[in-house]
């Protein structure tokens, strides 16, 4: 039982640390980490959703979203016409550097072993 109130005060740090990116980038956590991702290297639908461990259906909705906001757009593959890439928009771009330009406090959570126990430490760090 103590795994779960572990896992409840890791929730609410992520959970208070979307609210905040949200309230200062208009972007979730989720769109965010597709936009840090693809800014990396352009990937197709399965590598991205596989690089964030997020289903299929999920990151269709996540990207459609961020291609309707203008900051993702999808490239076809000239070797293979039936592949499309997703690649950051000059738009993007600058959200990126805004996102990183923001000062939004991250929550710190570390995961301690000690005497094969993992304890879990979660502090209110920036």
């Amino acid at each position: 039982m103590k795994k779960i109130c572990y896992l409840k005060k890791i929730f609410k740090e992520l959970y208070l640390f979307d609210y905040n990116l949200k309230k200062e980038t208009k972007l979730s956590m989720n769109e965010a980490m597709v936009l840090c991702t693809i800014s990396e290297k352009k990937m197709d639908l399965t590598q991205l959703s596989k690089e964030l461990y997020v289903s299929k259906p999920r990151m269709t909705k996540i990207t459609e979203k961020l291609i309707k906001k203008g900051f993702l757009k999808k490239l076809v593959s000239e070797t293979d016409k039936r592949e499309k890439y997703l690649v950051l928009t000059e738009k993007g771009y600058k959200k990126i550097h805004e996102i990183k330009d923001k000062k939004i406090p991250f929550p710190q959570i570390r995961l301690i072993r000690k005497k094969r126990k993992i304890v879990t430490i979660i502090g209110d760090g920036a």
